[in-house]
């Protein structure tokens, strides 16, 4: 008895804030650690909510169903699909739907340690960038620097940051520093009065990009473009400040046009896709832009070919015709979508890839209830962001959004984590900024 006493007198509200920021700091560095974070998060909470006898108050029916949705529709699809085994499996994943807006509804933070969280996971995210720069004195350098004056030094960078790390997903790792980008921005606008956080988070923001450059993910980087156009100019139009909406916009667009004349001039590999696309819609041999010999580069479109996503979602459509009311369930959809492969023999080319798109992944899964439930989520959670005004919020909602077009992000840890842990940040912190 005095033992548990003991436990309950060392859990608090402080103590699951801990743990919380445990979670955000190890997201981006391994997927084990940041699984046992989690799970000891859950252990404290549950104490947390004994000792303090909690009711949660504030979790109304309504946000229930929105935040717990993946996780219920994939409960249902368990009862009409026939590989139960990998249904199970892929249900586990979605736990966190559950767990965390239940975390952040019944603990109450304050404004100051909802950021602070943040602040954690860009410092987590930054320090696993330098991780990867202590392989750099392994490296090759005078390789490194030869590109660098024949202008290869994005090919060479982006094969560098490839073999540090080859587990991390470049589209998960630059939707981490995308946010990582977008709360620097934040911060230093909440805090343009004191110069030191201002140029902390400005070498944060240069650091990002240089970082995000390299992983070439396209639909992160466009989505993150967008967004840095699309937040401000609803800002100005909305306060009536046509002069600053003026300037902005013009900044923008010499941006845009400087950064398209440096990506076509300074060899990388999102020209390389964007020409390979070109040759496989005309029918043409897929073959390199660039000399890749003379920047010490090697190029295969072997993986490329695996990887097309026209191809990929051609087989997606066509599976999705065979059952679109309903779909095929929690735990079949790869299974189904492997034997489209083979019919149409692009096995060898495809193999066991998933749709690549979380939109169709849910039609194929549970038909066009699901797909039109999964837009009223996102919808819904864009909604409250805008009433809120809370723009840091509703970038994060564009981003998820656009991103689900090219990666089907609620079916591995990274994508499940990273849009339910700080999504339910961002929805319960929602009070504090209104008192604030």
């Amino acid at each position: 008895m005095k033992e548990a006493q003991l436990y309950k007198s060392l859990i608090s509200g402080n103590t699951v804030y801990f743990f919380l920021c445990l979670n955000a700091l190890t997201l981006s560095w391994d997927l084990n650690l940041n699984t046992y974070s989690i799970v000891a998060t859950i252990l404290v909470w549950i104490i947390y909510l004994m000792k303090n006898s909690f009711k949660v108050k504030n979790f109304k029916r309504k946000e229930v169903f929105i935040h717990t949705f993946p996780f219920v529709i994939a409960v249902i699809g368990l009862f009409y699909t026939e590989n139960i085994d990998y249904g199970i499996k892929y249900i586990s994943r979605l736990i966190g739907f559950v767990v965390f807006p239940l975390i952040f509804s019944s603990v109450k933070f304050s404004y100051k340690k909802y950021t602070n969280i943040l602040i954690v996971f860009v410092v987590g995210c930054l320090l696993y960038n330098f991780y990867l720069w202590f392989g750099f004195f392994e490296y090759d350098i005078k390789l490194f620097i030869n590109s660098f004056f024949r202008k290869g030094i994005l090919l060479r960078f982006n094969e560098f940051i490839s073999d540090q790390d080859k587990d991390n997903h470049p589209t998960y790792f630059s939707l981490f520093l995308i946010l990582n980008f977008f709360t620097s921005i934040y911060i230093i606008i909440k805090n343009k009065s004191n110069p030191k956080i201002i140029v902390i988070f400005s070498f944060v923001i240069i650091f990002t990009i240089l970082f995000l450059f390299s992983l070439t993910a396209k639909m992160p980087i466009a989505s993150a473009m967008l967004i840095m156009v699309v937040m401000p100019l609803i800002y100005f139009i909305k306060n009536f400040k046509k002069k600053a909406f003026v300037i902005y916009l013009s900044s923008i667009l010499m941006v845009i046009i400087i950064g398209a004349v440096f990506l076509k001039d300074v060899p990388n590999r999102a020209v390389q896709e964007a020409y390979n696309y070109y040759n496989y819609f005309l029918g043409n041999e897929l073959k390199p832009f660039y000399s890749y010999k003379e920047f010490s580069v090697n190029y295969d479109t072997f993986w490329w070919e695996k990887t097309n996503r026209i191809v990929i979602w051609k087989n997606s459509f066509e599976l999705m015709k065979r059952s679109p009311i309903i779909g095929f369930g929690t735990g079949d959809v790869q299974d189904k979508l492997t034997e489209v492969y083979k019919e149409n023999k692009e096995l060898w080319r495809m193999q066991f890839f998933n749709s690549h798109n979380q939109y169709i992944d849910y039609q194929l899964r549970y038909g066009v209830l699901g797909v039109g439930l999964l837009f009223y989520m996102l919808y819904f959670y864009f909604r409250r962001a805008i009433v809120n005004s809370d723009y840091l919020y509703v970038s994060f909602i564009i981003l998820v959004s656009l991103c689900l077009l090219t990666e089907n992000l609620f079916q591995r840890h990274w994508g499940i984590i990273y849009f339910a842990f700080f999504n339910a940040l961002f929805y319960y912190r929602k009070v504090i900024i209104k008192k604030d």
